[in-house]
């Protein structure tokens, strides 16, 4: 049985049809796309980066899109959307590119620069799924600049965060990233939310991140990592939060130096990894926390 983990961590195109399944049938995930895409898809040039089985690409045809190009380098799930959209006669519509990766795609492709993008290339804060480079490259490339991003943008924030990391007694330790699925023992807040970085998904933005940030402690404990959790703004007034096949929170434990805090201290945490770039195992994620001497 592979651990619910791998599915949000997709290394190439390692997502196997089950996992298309899932999200499909994720309504928590699905609803607040398809409702911002029947609100703006009529006469729309649509560009989709990573269409999976087309259901969103279908939205759009389907809501009154002029023409839509939906990207998949997948070939497996890119054949179940060719046989959705010929199911639905949606086939003189929408224009499906596989097995290609949408960073390949060129305006030549698709003919003129799209006014409406589709890119669910999300993960938590952005670190696995390479949804920061692919909408670079789209508003560089193949966007309008005041075309319509689904999503429109991604608030990555934090919590300091204590978890045991040992179980039944002290009978097993294990320090590791967890995600905090359905199910999962969740570990002792330290602190509010605090936004960290707001990610304009219609602008240009730096793939590297190395930034520091304070956080005030609501309660004594100590801090051994961070909670991380990301909602987004799908299109104005639509709103998506987590479930367990899209931006669960994950638990990230301090890459150095665990630190007792008490109530009102005041925290500095610095974070240093690469948007899309982590690896499985978030090793390429560097996090620190200090007490702050501001």
């Amino acid at each position: 049985m592979t651990s619910r983990i791998k599915y949000n961590t997709p290394q190439g195109s390692d997502l196997c049809l089950a996992y298309h399944y899932e999200m499909v049938s994720d309504e928590t995930r699905v609803v607040p796309f398809m409702i911002a895409i029947e609100k703006l898809a009529q006469g729309k040039r649509v560009l989709e980066s990573g269409t999976g089985t087309g259901i969103m690409s279908l939205f759009a045809a389907k809501n009154g899109a002029e023409i839509v190009y939906a990207v998949e380098k997948d070939p497996a799930v890119g054949e179940v959307a060719r046989q959705n959209i010929k199911r639905n006669q949606l086939d003189n519509i929408i224009t499906i590119l596989c097995p290609r990766d949408v960073l390949t795609v060129t305006i030549d492709d698709i003919g003129n620069k799209a006014n409406m993008v589709i890119a669910e290339n999300l993960s938590t804060w952005l670190a696995i799924e390479p949804q920061v480079p692919i909408m670079n490259y789209i508003n560089k490339h193949l966007a309008e600049p005041d075309a319509i991003r689904l999503p429109k943008t991604v608030s990555n924030k934090m919590e300091l965060a204590c978890s045991p990391y040992s179980f039944y007694d002290d009978l097993v330790r294990i320090r590791e990233t967890y995600f905090e699925f359905r199910g999962i023992s969740k570990p002792e807040i330290l602190s509010k939310p605090v936004l960290f970085r707001k990610v304009d998904l219609s602008k240009i933005n730096d793939e590297h991140v190395d930034a520091e940030i304070v956080v005030e402690a609501t309660q004594d404990g100590t801090v051994n990592g961070l909670r991380l959790t990301s909602p987004i703004v799908i299109s104005s007034g639509i709103r998506f939060k987590k479930s367990d096949s899209l931006m669960p929170p994950i638990v990230v434990p301090l890459s150095e130096g665990d630190i007792y805090v008490r109530k009102g201290d005041l925290v500095k945490v610095h974070v240093i990894y690469d948007y899309g770039r982590t690896k499985e195992n978030w090793s390429n994620f560097f996090c620190s926390a200090e007490l702050s001497t501001d």
